[in-house]
């Protein structure tokens, strides 16, 4: 038993990152492609694979027949002007949109190769403004959400390919903030919590699909805190124990999903620091020991599947590695083990 197999044993308990409530990346989709980014905007640069473009209208070619068109576009002064179109080699249109001075104005939009609409959205002088709505591939509403000079502001959701809704929110200044929910593919609520400026700040709770418990406790800043717990879907609890600053700290349990106890250790801000114990699903000590800044010392006491002593593991211990086997009046720990 090595220090990070334990220390793997309590990662479980990290709950779902803020990366769950995804911020809509779909809808920049547009501007990456016209050589822009949407928060900010910055002066538009040539064309990917256009690069010296000539003054006047611009076209460019999937074949040397030039009988399938590729782009279209004009060049005034060295920027993209009026109205621009893309096709994928099968002929259908990839994408349109208008520029004045160099920068997107107007509406765009974007298509699948089959023909779908991926994304639509209103650019002002460079910036997405108004309702940006994108498409999964199957024509089922993925996204839409308003923004305000390229941020994402108010009321946010986003669907399954489905149609089923997978999360909705608020966003302020293009980050998350206040409640928000997340929805298993078959409907049932997933994760509930709140935002403040773009990180998790409170309570959260995640459920099961069946709708048991599956994690809750708080965040603040973005960092877990304080005591946490994890459910199987069954509802017997699977771990618990106490963050601080976003890492394990002090004891924490582990549990099969028969009640019996698995692992209890003990963590020093995210180090495995203090007694260790490990038993198998019928309840035996298998392991017991001591860490010390993440490594083993002193005296270990491993057991086999029938209750003996493991000889070629359980010893003396220096810095993880083994220095010596058993003392001779090593007395075995009483097992501490028992069911939730």
């Amino acid at each position: 038993m090595h220090a990070p197999s334990a220390a793997a044993t309590m990662s479980r308990m990290k709950h779902p990152s803020a990366s769950v409530f995804l911020v809509l990346p779909a809808l920049a989709v547009f501007a990456a492609a016209c050589g822009q980014d949407a928060s900010p905007a910055p002066a538009l640069p040539p064309l990917p694979g256009q690069t010296g473009m000539q003054e006047g209208i611009q076209e460019d070619f999937w074949d040397a027949a030039k009988t399938k068109k590729k782009t279209h576009g004009e060049i005034r002064g060295g920027k993209q002007v009026g109205d621009w179109q893309w096709w994928y080699e099968n002929g259908n249109p990839e994408k349109i949109g208008h520029f004045e001075d160099g920068q997107l104005d107007g509406p765009t939009i974007e298509w699948y190769p089959n023909g779908t609409k991926k994304i639509q959205q209103t650019w002002l002088h460079g910036k997405v403004v108004d309702v940006a709505t994108a498409w999964h591939e199957n024509g089922q509403k993925l996204s839409e959400t308003t923004f305000v000079n390229s941020l994402a502001e108010g009321p946010t959701k986003e669907w399954y390919p489905d149609g089923k809704l997978f999360h909705e929110g608020a966003m302020v200044h293009g980050k998350q903030e206040g409640p928000w929910l997340t929805y298993h593919p078959t409907g049932e609520k997933a994760v509930e919590g709140s935002f403040k400026d773009g990180k998790q700040d409170g309570h959260f709770v995640s459920f099961h699909a069946n709708g048991q418990k599956s994690s809750e406790g708080e965040y603040a800043a973005g960092a877990q805190v304080g005591p946490w717990k994890t459910w199987y879907p069954g509802g017997q609890v699977e771990i618990e124990g106490v963050f601080a600053e976003g890492k394990n700290d002090g004891a924490w349990t582990h549990w099969y999903e028969n009640g019996e106890m698995k692992d209890k250790v003990v963590f020093k801000l995210g180090v495995l620091d203090g007694p260790f114990e490990k038993h198998s699903p019928g309840g035996k000590l298998t392991a017991s020991g001591v860490y010390k800044a993440g490594k083993r010392e002193g005296t270990w006491f491993y057991f086999k599947e029938d209750g003996s002593p493991d000889a070629d593991k359980s010893g003396v211990y220096v810095a993880d590695a083994r220095t010596a086997g058993l003392p001779a009046d090593a007395v075995p720990p009483a097992d501490a083990g028992g069911k939730k």
